[in-house]
């Protein structure tokens, strides 16, 4: 992959979830209305217009070549895991693939693309599907608390 990518700690998640959300050569607008009803810009601590850009950036960076494919190519896994090298809050990498999997999900449907590149998240990082499912839960717990408050 081609792609320059200026690297910074503090957009790292952000460039990462947009990655994400870019894997299938598009950003749909199912995800990007998930991320704002998740509150993603101020977890990831991005604008929305920010992340649509880094978002743009990622579908041009793929170019499409993850469709068809098993596993990532040498150059797209050496890309992509200098991206997640960036984030090393365990933390932040769970709220990361949290909200990627609304994301992905939020047009009913998950593509093959998105799944390889969710699951190198996901394997490279040591996080599981348990794990995000009770970080889900935990944010319906906190919210439900709050609104009984």
């Amino acid at each position: 992959m081609n792609a320059a990518v200026a690297l910074s700690a503090n957009d790292a998640p952000a460039r990462v979830l947009a990655l994400m959300v870019a894997a299938n050569g598009r950003v749909d607008p199912w995800e990007i209305r998930m991320l704002d009803e998740l509150r993603a810009w101020e977890r990831v601590n991005i604008e929305p217009e920010r992340f649509r850009s880094l978002a743009q950036e990622g579908v041009q960076a793929l170019d499409g070549r993850l469709r068809d494919r098993v596993l990532l190519s040498h150059a797209d896994r050496r890309f992509v895991d200098r991206l997640l090298a960036q984030v090393t809050d365990a933390r932040e990498r769970l709220t990361v693939c949290r909200l990627a999997a609304a994301a992905i999900t939020a047009d009913g449907r998950v593509t093959a693309d998105e799944r390889l590149l969710f699951d190198h998240v996901l394997d490279t990082w040591n996080i599981n599907h348990r794990m995000i499912a009770d970080a889900i839960l935990a944010e319906r717990q906190e919210a439900r608390g709050a609104l009984a408050s």
